[in-house]
């Protein structure tokens, strides 16, 4: 975790001390290391060209990546695609970038050398070479048993009230099981294995990262091109995109906020969670998911939704003029706001009967004019 401030440094501070790893900056270690960096600010331009890429621009004066003589006008790269989106004062450049991923791979490198150290340490520890393999076994097995238990340790603490919810925020929510039994999610994000699995999209459509346009797993459709589309009833919701991949050779950005789509044009489409490949690819077991759905829907940038994107998270319940929401076929009568994903419930409760295929089908209509539905993420436990 880099940075760690206020709640979010106190919350990892809390999975550190039930046994979770975590990575903390010493940000006093930080600021002698931005201290370190040779000033560019008093070189000559022969001194300027003769310290090492990362190194100058960096700093001017007392300003990382910012002023004169170059400082700011080499904050980002330019021998490539210099037309980028992002270019902003508060985003770091390329130089920052790469001290942070020194400052981490330094950290684990460390980490790394120690346990080799441990490890050969305790191997040695044998009069006799002949015994050298079954020590190093041995010892592996002893490391391997501990670290079993100390991950099964982690799911018997008390939980941390993270984001202040617990189970009496919402009524018939045991968010034990959330936190702390295997789950489903389906996500139309990138990067994400399902996706490049085609695990997803139920298709043998499979890549990686790759530049815009030369991707070889499904990319899904455009949005504006998915609102106009005629879909039979009950299909399952398009993949989308909306915002414009950048054209570049090079991999430039691999994340992007892709969805699931249905809008006022389609009527009934269906999510199913799991579709037949995850369940086999992850060993889906139903006996072990209660029922607990939850939808997670697209957020707006910088919190503005236009007009007709419908937000659910307003609702006290479910207004049948704006959406219609199903899951296997029993209707869902209010949403629960969990920090922008939604909790579905029925009328009994948070808890959704599973279907005949130990899945759940959502399903949904939406009945705004224009409106339309975007999902990033959906969830069941």
């Amino acid at each position: 975790e880099l940075g760690g401030h206020g709640r979010r440094g106190q919350a990892f501070q809390e999975f550190a001390d039930i046994g979770i790893p975590t990575f903390f900056t010493d940000h006093p270690a930080v600021n002698k290391m931005q201290e370190a960096i040779p000033d560019s600010a008093d070189k000559t331009e022969d001194e300027r060209n003769a310290m090492p890429p990362y190194v100058r621009d960096f700093k001017c004066g007392t300003q990382i990546e910012k002023g004169d003589p170059g400082c700011g006008k080499n904050k980002f790269t330019e021998y490539m695609c210099t037309s980028r989106r992002g270019k902003t004062g508060w985003h770091p450049g390329y130089k920052y970038h790469a001290l942070q991923g020194n400052r981490m791979a330094l950290f684990v490198s460390q980490i790394l050398i120690e346990a080799l150290e441990e490890l050969k340490t305790e191997t040695s520890n044998t009069a006799n070479p002949d015994a050298y393999a079954t020590n190093v076994d041995g010892v592996l097995e002893k490391y391997t048993k501990e670290e079993d238990e100390q991950y099964a340790a982690i799911f018997q603490q008390p939980l941390i009230d993270f984001g202040g919810y617990s189970s009496k925020h919402v009524d018939g929510l045991d968010m034990d099981v959330v936190a702390k039994t295997p789950g489903v999610c389906k996500t139309g994000r990138t990067p994400s294995y399902t996706r490049y699995s085609g695990i997803l999209t139920e298709t043998n459509k499979t890549g990686g990262f790759a530049p815009s346009g030369h991707e070889k797993y499904d990319v899904g459709l455009p949005m504006p091109f998915v609102l106009k589309m005629n879909l039979p009833p009950g299909r399952p919701m398009p993949l989308a995109y909306s915002d414009g991949r950048e054209m570049c050779p090079a991999i430039v950005k691999p994340d992007y906020k892709d969805m699931f789509l249905t809008g006022f044009v389609h009527g009934w489409t269906k999510l199913s969670i799991p579709n037949k490949m995850e369940k086999e690819a992850f060993s889906y077991n139903p006996d072990t998911i209660k029922g607990y759905v939850f939808i997670c829907p697209s957020a707006c940038d910088w919190g503005k939704c236009k007009k007709d994107d419908v937000r659910m998270d307003k609702m006290d319940g479910l207004d049948k003029k704006v959406i219609e929401l199903k899951v296997n076929d029993e209707p869902v009568t209010k949403v629960a706001d969990m920090d922008g994903c939604l909790l579905l419930h029925g009328a009994n409760g948070p808890k959704f009967a599973k279907n005949a295929d130990g899945g759940f089908d959502i399903e949904v209509k939406v009945n705004q004019l224009h409106g339309y539905l975007r999902i990033s993420s959906a969830l069941v436990f």
